[in-house]
Parts: structure tokens; C-alpha cells; sequence
């Protein structure tokens, strides 16, 4: 009996030991495919990533440290809560459970390279273009170097079109020239001729600004952005963004902090629709023009006064001002023109004090039926969340966005997968929170001070873009499909950096908020 007990656990033993083997976690065939076709895009020469995962070596260098940044979530970076809406944003990034697990197995077990033919393919990097064949290729007229001083740096590099006619862009790509410098690049087109005239009166190549473009851009002039390890959309079929003939391409590139001189030439590619455009793309931009109070749900009533001194402080914010006539305060559609909303008097709410958790809740009270193509939040340092959503005629909720741990590093647009119609009459409700408190590491100023709107770092934005068109029947079964390869980080459209703003009064009064868009 007992011969027979051991004869079979041996056969047992021998039967499992080759399952055993195949089990093993190793670099080839476990740890590859999830480093190259989620990490390597931005970990490799030339690219923003700190180090290089790009072979068993670099990986196995790092390997305590992707398991430490992997348990915790924080990479691959994505701020969107992956259950709050009931879709899927398109290039969602992130590890399944069962990724992450492995990678600590593997760790755990000493880093075993295992088979080198099991080794999975590095995907194909874009090099030119993702796109295809471009349309037109512009790039800036020749190399811009650095100051090397470890500061930021914003430039704006004017490049003409050369266009006789209008045409219809159906996407624009950024290509940076170093990567490892440029941490994003905004696109506007400008057809006053006021930047090409900066440009000519900097003795260096293009103009220097500090966020924004340095001119009025309004929103139907703002064109896709550069974030690191983006791969640009096409946008949906039918769609187009107008490039009047004659504009010129402004291309406002952010260099990070640099111990070294080093120099950068960018271009961009334009591609142009092959078919006749049904619909232009449009953005609304949600600013504190458009918060309210949470429990009327209106901007509050602010005296001749108070609201002469909201307009002070945004000419003393964005520029001079100019005489003309109108009334201070009122309906900023009527003032800014479409892509913008809500009412000076909102301006007021938005101050953040010292040692608090501070909520804005902004509206948009949606007057026809649109189809959402993307959304994008910006914020800076201090703020710590977004709640976004839509309430319908009908008092359904329509969950869009929700972001729980903001991180000002890692902000970006987040296309949706498909058209998503909101309805007309439906509100849409935008509530972000910004912690100005000691339990705030990343809170510039210690002890904490008080805040509000500015173009700097240390100040803060409430800011949120949507990219849409008007609805037509069949949109919501419309889903869209990113380039190959799969992007770290898609972009479809920048918010206005730069707009002449009217804000009214018996004198009018004027401002240009430069830093509408400023480090990202």
C-alpha cells in the first residue's frame, strides 16, 4: 500500500514539475510585454522618462522601483477614476491587478531573465509622423538654445502657412525636436500678424512669453497640443477645424528646468481633409466666470462697486484697458463671443484662503444638443480634485470625469471613445477642490497664503475645456479609434492661451488673459 502511495506521488511530482517550470515568472516572457507596451514609450533615449526600460538590463536596474510605483498606482500615470463613468476613455493607461502582481513576483524571485526567445516584440515608435504622409510639414527656421540656468522657459515660434485659400484640418501633429528638454508644446494659428511682428522684434528666434501666446488667440484658433508620449487623434469623420488662408502657426514650446545649454527645432505636421467638412469642431471653456454659489446655484449679487473692483482685478491679471461703452458685469458670452460663459460676478467666488479645503462648483447650461469629443481639466499645485458630470431635462446624471488625487504633473485632455450627447437644457457641473493647508506637500508657499487666478506655478486655475460638435442622429453610436501606436498621453485640443476679453462698464473695459494656459 504504502509502495503504492509513493509510486504515485512520485509519477505526480514528475507530471507537475514541467507546469511548475512553465509557471516561473521571468523577464522574457512575463515582465517584457507589460514594460514595452506600457512603460517603454516614455522610458527610452530622447523621451521624458528618467531612465530607459527598453532591455532586461535597464528593467532589471530598476526593477525595486517598478514595483514600488506600480503597487502604488502612481505609474503608469492616469488621474481618472476608472469607475465613475460608464466608459472607457480612449488610451486609458494602467496595469491590471494581475500585472502588477506579476512584476513583484518577479522581483521577489530574484529578477530571472529567463529565455531570451520568449522575449516580446518592442513596438513600433512613431518617427516623423504617426499620421502618415503629412500635408504640409512646418518647423521652426532654425535651432533655439536653451538658457541651461535649471528656470523654465516659454517661447513662441511663428511659422507661416503660406496659404492662398482656407482649408480644413482634420489633424495637426506636434513633433518635438528634444524630446528631453520640451516638457509640452500649445498650437494656436494667428491671422493679425501681431505675432509675426514679436517675432521680428526679438533678435532670437521666436518671442518670449510666459504662458499663453503672447497675442489675442480666441477658442476657434487653438489647435492640438504636445504632451510627452502623445500620439495625436484624427479627428471623427466629417469633422475639421477652418485654417484660414494666410495664418500663421504659433507653436508655444515649455522647456523644463535644464542644468545645460541644449537646443530644440520642433515642427509640426498638418494634414488636411480629403472630403468635404460637416461640422467644425467647437470648445467651451469653463473658467470662474461660470462658478456659483452652491446653495442658490447662481452667481451672487455684487453692488456697481464690487463689481468694478472684479474688473479691476482682471485688467490688473491680463492686460490694459481700453475706453468704449457698455455696462460692468453681465452674460461674458455676450462679451467673450461663443466658446465662453457664465458671469463676472462668478470671477468673485473664485479666492482660495489660507489653512482651508476650498469646493468651486461651476455650470454650463447647455443651449442645444452637442456631442462630446473630449474633456480637459487644468489646475495647478493646490488642487487635490474634479467631479464632473451632466443632469439631462429629465434629471438623469451623465458621469464624465471625476479625478480623486489631482497631480499637476500629469494632466492632459481625455478623449472619449465615442460621441457622448448632451442634450439641450441638460447642466453640466464642474466641482473641483484645492487644499491650502501644512497637509499639502506640494503647497508652494509654507506657511500657506492665499491664492487665486494667476499664469504662475504657484497660482492657481480653475479651468476645463470640452471639445464638441452640434449633435446630428447616429453620433452616439459613433466611436472613434486612436493611431497606432497605443500614445502614453492622447491630446485632441489645448484650451485659449491668449483672448481680447471685454468686460464691460460705462467706460469698457478690456483685458488679455496671457496665462489662460500656462505650465502644464
Amino acid at each position: 500500500m504504502h509502495l503504492k502511495i509513493i509510486t504515485a506521488l512520485t509519477l505526480l511530482l514528475i507530471c507537475l514539475s514541467p507546469l511548475a517550470g512553465q509557471g516561473a515568472v521571468t523577464y522574457t516572457k512575463d515582465i517584457s510585454p507589460i514594460i514595452y507596451n506600457n512603460c517603454t514609450v516614455c522610458h527610452r533615449d530622447g523621451e521624458i522618462g528618467p531612465f530607459p526600460l527598453t532591455n532586461f538590463e535597464e528593467v532589471r536596474d530598476e526593477a525595486y522601483t517598478i514595483r514600488s510605483v506600480t503597487r502604488k498606482g502612481t505609474m503608469p500615470p492616469w488621474m481618472p477614476d476608472r469607475e465613475f463613468s460608464n466608459f472607457k476613455f480612449l488610451g486609458e493607461r494602467g496595469l491590471t491587478d494581475q500585472e502588477i502582481e506579476t512584476i513583484a513576483q518577479w522581483v521577489e524571485a530574484g529578477m530571472p531573465e529567463g529565455d531570451p526567445a520568449f522575449e516580446a516584440p518592442m513596438p513600433k515608435f512613431a518617427e516623423g509622423s504617426a499620421l502618415g504622409n503629412p500635408d504640409l510639414t512646418l518647423r521652426v527656421a532654425e535651432p533655439y538654445t536653451i538658457k541651461g540656468s535649471n528656470e523654465d522657459e516659454y517661447r513662441v515660434f511663428v511659422l507661416p502657412t503660406g496659404l492662398t485659400e482656407d482649408r480644413d484640418l482634420v489633424s495637426i501633429e506636434f513633433r518635438p525636436g528634444n524630446r528631453a528638454i520640451l516638457h509640452h508644446g500649445l498650437l494656436a494659428f494667428d491671422t493679425t500678424g501681431q505675432a509675426r511682428e514679436k517675432d521680428v522684434s526679438d533678435p532670437l528666434s521666436g518671442y518670449e512669453v510666459f504662458g499663453g501666446f503672447g497675442v489675442p488667440i480666441r477658442p476657434n484658433a487653438t489647435l492640438p497640443g504636445y504632451t510627452p508620449g502623445a500620439v495625436p487623434l484624427r479627428l471623427p469623420k466629417g469633422v475639421g477645424i477652418k485654417l484660414p488662408a494666410g495664418a500663421d502657426i504659433l507653436m508655444q514650446t515649455h522647456y523644463a528646468p535644464w542644468p545645460v545649454r541644449d537646443s530644440d527645432q520642433s515642427s509640426v505636421n498638418l494634414f488636411f481633409a480629403d472630403e468635404p467638412v460637416e461640422r467644425y469642431l467647437k470648445t467651451r471653456m469653463m473658467m470662474p466666470f461660470d462658478l456659483v454659489e452652491e446653495d442658490t446655484m447662481q452667481p451672487p449679487d455684487l453692488s456697481l462697486s464690487e463689481r468694478f473692483e472684479v474688473a479691476l482685478e482682471l485688467i490688473d491679471e491680463f492686460g490694459q484697458g481700453q475706453s468704449g461703452n457698455g455696462a460692468i458685469g453681465g452674460d461674458i458670452a455676450d462679451r467673450l463671443g461663443e466658446g465662453f460663459g457664465g458671469r463676472l460676478e462668478g470671477w468673485s467666488l473664485f479666492k482660495i484662503p489660507p489653512d482651508k479645503v476650498s469646493r468651486f462648483h461651476g455650470i454650463w447650461n447647455v443651449e442645444d444638443d452637442i456631442s462630446l469629443i473630449s474633456i480637459y481639466p487644468h489646475a495647478h499645485l493646490l488642487c487635490k480634485s474634479w467631479e464632473i458630470y451632466a443632469i439631462d431635462p429629465g434629471g438623469n446624471r451623465e458621469n464624465l470625469l471625476k479625478i480623486d488625487s489631482w497631480d499637476f504633473n500629469w494632466q492632459g485632455d481625455y478623449p472619449l471613445p465615442k460621441y457622448v450627447k448632451i442634450d439641450k437644457g441638460s447642466v453640466i457641473h464642474a466641482i473641483a477642490t484645492y487644499d491650502n493647508t501644512v497637509d499639502n506637500y506640494l503647497n508652494p508657499n509654507m506657511p500657506p497664503e492665499a491664492s487665486g487666478w494667476g499664469s504662475k506655478t504657484t497660482d492657481e486655475m480653475y479651468l476645463l475645456g470640452f471639445n464638441y460638435v452640434d449633435y446630428r442622429e447616429g453620433d452616439e453610436n459613433t466611436f472613434f479609434a486612436l493611431s497606432d501606436p497605443q500614445p502614453s498621453e492622447p491630446v485632441i485640443l489645448r484650451p485659449p492661451a491668449s483672448i481680447r476679453v471685454p468686460t464691460g462698464g460705462r467706460t469698457q473695459l478690456f483685458f488679455e488673459p496671457e496665462g489662460v494656459v500656462d505650465s502644464i
